[in-house]
């Protein structure tokens, strides 16, 4: 089977379609500067962070997790740690293909009418608790968001894709995530397209 073009392939990921051809990617010293400038917008907020990790996984955005400088005062719901997710107007993978960053307030409105629903889902082995990260800040100019980190978890899409996803989540893996609050789902769809 050939491909659509000779240079370009697409191979279908853990969670995102990853490009397989020769990618721009931003310089090592572009993207120091790229975090020093959200480091520095940070540094008068409740988020002020130190050097930040960078986390894996980010095709279209660049994600770091960085550890607060002082825990946030009511507690935030985290473990001290937040992610610090930077939109630009490329992909993270390659600064010569342009995104749209205005996806970034969707995505925003999304996870904040996921937060208000229920997190857990009962199993035959227990419950699992099913979770949308809060957004503790987010910055219509720069579209840099702060999310929740939850750094003692695992994504949906590696859960979905582990050899005991059965013994996780109950019957057909992937139908049960879904089918478990679809009324909560469509309510917070509604509710959230209704603000943008």
């Amino acid at each position: 089977m050939g491909y659509p073009h000779p240079d370009r392939r697409v191979l279908f990921g853990r969670s995102a379609i990853k490009l397989a051809f020769a990618t721009a990617p931003l310089t090592e010293t572009k993207e120091q500067t790229l975090v020093r400038q959200v480091l520095d917008q940070l540094a008068g907020s409740p988020y002020a962070c130190p050097a930040p990790t960078k986390l894996s996984g980010g095709t279209a955005n660049f994600l770091y997790r960085s550890t607060l400088k002082e825990p946030l005062s009511d507690g935030g719901g985290n473990n001290g740690t937040i992610i610090v997710k930077v939109s630009t107007g490329f992909v993270a993978i390659d600064k010569d293909f342009p995104l749209n960053v205005s996806c970034c307030e969707f995505e925003k409105s999304m996870l904040s009418a996921l937060d208000r629903f229920p997190e857990t889902i009962s199993t035959s082995s227990g419950r699992v608790i099913v979770k949308a990260p809060e957004i503790f800040s987010f910055d219509e100019k720069t579209y840099t968001q702060v999310p929740q980190d939850f750094s003692e978890t695992a994504d949906v899409t590696t859960t979905l894709e582990s050899p005991s996803v059965n013994e996780t989540l109950p019957g057909s893996s992937p139908a049960s995530l879904g089918l478990s609050r679809p009324t909560n789902y469509r309510t917070g769809w509604r509710s959230a397209r209704s603000r943008l």
